[in-house]
């Protein structure tokens, strides 16, 4: 993540690392140790992962399985305004199991697939936007890393790209963290 944002200076300072994906919506305060990293989990869903939120939302829509590039699609379609559903976030945690009967009522309403999807990505978008300004408040303005499937998608991260402090991986090196370790035993022998 840190390689292909750009941002291989934080091998030697302090941030925050969200990874946001079907498997995991977590936030993690990093530390920089000589041989890797002192990690702890600030922040995390309570329920619902944010790419099981958009995978079901998008099923329930008619789009193959997995769903965020194709529901992306069909969200950047839509020009009507986006509902503001409540999102659930208390310091750095989130609830998103709502979201997915949220998204139900509002297609069985308005019958509209694409104001449905742009409902959808506002509301992740809004709950990883509180719980990093959460983060902030306690932690300081430091660095905030995303990676992970659902933050490769282009609403969200113009949601998120507030202060210029924001940096987003490249999905390639989102899935796997054979890069990472690769850079950290590099960084280890330079050392030595």
């Amino acid at each position: 993540a840190l390689y292909s944002s750009g941002r291989l200076d934080l091998l030697n300072s302090d941030f925050i690392a969200f990874h946001v994906s079907g498997g995991t919506t977590e936030a993690l305060l990093v530390h920089p140790r000589s041989d890797g990293f002192d990690v702890s989990i600030i922040g995390e869903t309570l329920d619902l992962n944010a790419g099981q939120a958009v995978d079901r939302a998008g099923v329930m829509l008619g789009v193959k399985f997995p769903c965020g590039p194709e529901l992306e699609k069909m969200a950047l379609l839509n020009g009507k305004r986006i509902p503001k559903g409540r999102i659930s976030v208390i310091g750095g945690n989130c609830n998103l199991s709502g979201l997915e009967n949220l998204a139900a009522r509002l297609y069985r309403d308005t019958e509209d697939k694409s104001l449905t999807a742009a409902f959808v990505f506002d509301f992740i978008g809004r709950t990883l936007s509180a719980m990093t300004e959460n983060l902030r408040a306690v932690h300081g303005n430091l660095p905030v890393i995303y990676a992970g499937g659902v933050m490769s998608n282009s609403i969200i991260r113009r949601m998120l790209s507030v202060t210029g402090n924001e940096f987003f991986a490249e999905p390639a090196f989102s899935s796997d963290n054979a890069a990472g370790v690769a850079l950290l035993c590099k960084k280890v022998m330079e050392e030595k």
